[in-house]
């Protein structure tokens, strides 16, 4: 991330690489705040399943506007 011309802060990283990143700030996120109250492996496939949901949920709502926004 770099601060561009206008004083606003640039993302460069690839969508990718902003998906990855969103991801895994949701698991670890879930996982702070479940912290011992669930098995650890179980804390991790919910934490998972969670972040997939939410990221492409961000996917289809992202193609949805492209389609819709030349």
């Amino acid at each position: 991330m770099a601060i561009g011309i206008n004083g606003k802060i640039e993302d460069n990283r690839s969508k990718e690489q902003r998906l990855t990143a969103l991801r895994q700030a949701v698991i670890d996120s879930f996982k702070k705040s479940v912290g011992d109250q669930l098995p650890q492996q179980q804390t991790e496939i919910i934490a998972e399943a969670i972040s997939d949901a939410f990221v492409d949920g961000l996917k289809a709502a992202n193609v949805s506007y492209l389609d819709h926004h030349p």
